[in-house]
């Protein structure tokens, strides 16, 4: 019921900003779309999910899972395919993540949460490359650098200090997994045998005992982390290039250099938890490209359902497909 309800409110956001900016004028814009810059973006997108999904590999293989680059690939899809559809799935990313990859691994969940939640960490960290490309290379009005850059410098340092609090103190952490598994020992634990048999104090305890092994292991592995860093740097500079195709197609004189600034900052409406941050990002991205391109409502209004399409539907697309070949697979 609330997965509908989400979905419903994410559709009617998207309406009532097409209804608020005129649907005849969006339609006209969409029309007039050029396909090529389209065919790019969509390459991008694909390009920077191939990206991420690698960086994510060389986490989980520094974690002890030896999987093909194909085959990882085609679990990150499906993984991303979740984060996508479901309400809060940006936020719960590594969880959703670390269970489709998981079935190409032969890893443990806790291991797999382990190695996504490290690749989460990463991603966030490495927005900051491009963003500060973008404001090496291009003049950022004051009003639009300021505001953005201290929103992602907040949720840089908010993940840094999660990440140091963990590692400092990983008892606490700990205590908090013992009393959500109390919780669910107590309640949920009465409906569902094997739910039960995964709450006890005992496997709750060999549960968080794995997770830190795997958590230590992946930290201490330098080299894979860095190159997890640089795939995942990559990984938003190719997400940069949906967005410029988006707005190439309708006209938006935007340049790739602002692309680079714009995606990453206009990916902290993701917050927002409804699928894939409808209407976070829709506002925030809409704002930027008015703030640099000066353009009107309704051809910046047709960029950002471009946009979302190349970066939500594509990718949403390319996980159903691999999703149903692994079906196929296990027949």
């Amino acid at each position: 019921m609330r997965r509908r309800l989400a979905l419903l409110v994410a559709l009617l956001l998207l309406t009532l900003l097409v209804l608020a900016v005129g649907p005849r004028a969006v339609l006209a814009e969409l029309a007039a779309a050029e396909p090529w810059p389209l065919v790019v973006g969509a390459l991008g997108s694909l390009g920077a999910l191939a990206a991420w999904s690698e960086a994510q590999r060389r986490l989980h293989w520094a974690a002890g899972a030896s999987v093909p680059a194909p085959r990882f690939f085609r679990g990150y899809l499906v993984g991303v395919f979740g984060k996508q559809v479901l309400p809060g799935g940006q936020i719960a990313g590594p969880a959703i993540v670390a269970y489709a990859v998981g079935r190409e691994t032969d890893l443990p969940y806790e291991a797999d949460l382990a190695a996504a939640t490290v690749g989460k960490l990463l991603g966030t960290l490495a927005a900051v490359v491009p963003v500060a490309v973008g404001l090496a290379v291009v003049a950022v009005p004051q009003t639009v650098a300021r505001p953005a850059v201290v929103a992602l410098g907040v949720v840089t340092l908010g993940v840094v200090g999660v990440a140091g609090g963990v590692r400092a103190r990983p008892d606490h952490l700990a205590a908090g997994f013992r009393r959500l598994g109390a919780v669910l020992h107590a309640t949920l634990g009465r409906v569902s045998t094997h739910l039960r048999d995964r709450t006890t104090p005992e496997a709750v305890d060999a549960t968080i005992s794995r997770g830190r092994r795997t958590l230590g292991v992946v930290g201490a592995d330098r080299r894979a982390l860095a190159v997890a860093y640089g795939f995942t740097a990559v990984g938003w500079g190719l997400y940069a290039v949906a967005l410029w195709g988006a707005a190439t197609a309708v006209g938006l004189a935007l340049p790739l250099t602002v692309a680079l600034f714009v995606a990453p900052v206009a990916s902290l409406g993701t917050l927002v938890p409804l699928p894939s941050g409808v209407g976070g990002v829709d506002l925030v991205l809409g704002a930027l490209l008015v703030a640099f391109t000066g353009a009107g409502v309704a051809t910046t209004a047709a960029a950002v359902l471009l946009y979302r399409v190349l970066v939500d539907v594509v990718p949403a697309l390319a996980g159903a497909v691999a999703g149903l070949t692994a079906m196929g697979d296990e027949r």
